[in-house]
């Protein structure tokens, strides 16, 4: 009785582990533009914003604010440039700036798009608490 229970323990609890380990592997990985902006997966005209990039809750985790909107761009798959990449390292560090993204889902009222970060420009980092 007590091997039955200590092996659905490790089969749950391992599982949910592993999840923490590669969610964290993917927002320090980085790409360069040219993966970004030459994927088959984008659907439209890459187009320049001003906004604010950060971690939040959910699926994608990483996401830009547009600034003056409510809209929000979700980050494909939490990858980001290198200069963003080294310097994003919690969920309390904001970018300020210009990002250059690619549409990688059709812009919907109401539904949050996703998008992938070709390049940056005039970028100030922030802690969202100091």
């Amino acid at each position: 009785m007590v091997r039955f229970f200590l092996l659905t323990l490790c089969l749950l609890v391992l599982p949910a582990l592993t999840q923490g380990q590669n969610r964290t592997q993917k927002i320090t990985r980085k790409s360069t533009n040219d993966t970004c902006e030459h994927s088959r997966s984008v659907v439209a005209k890459c187009f320049i914003v001003r906004g604010r990039l950060g971690f939040y809750n959910g699926a994608p985790s990483a996401r830009i604010w547009i600034i003056g909107t409510k809209r929000l761009l979700g980050v494909h798959e939490d990858i980001l440039p290198d200069e963003l990449g080294s310097k994003m390292t919690s969920f309390g560090m904001q970018a300020f700036g210009d990002f250059r993204v690619c549409p990688l889902t059709p812009e919907k009222p109401g539904v949050m798009q996703i998008v992938c970060i070709a390049s940056t420009k005039n970028i100030k980092y922030k802690h969202a608490n100091r």
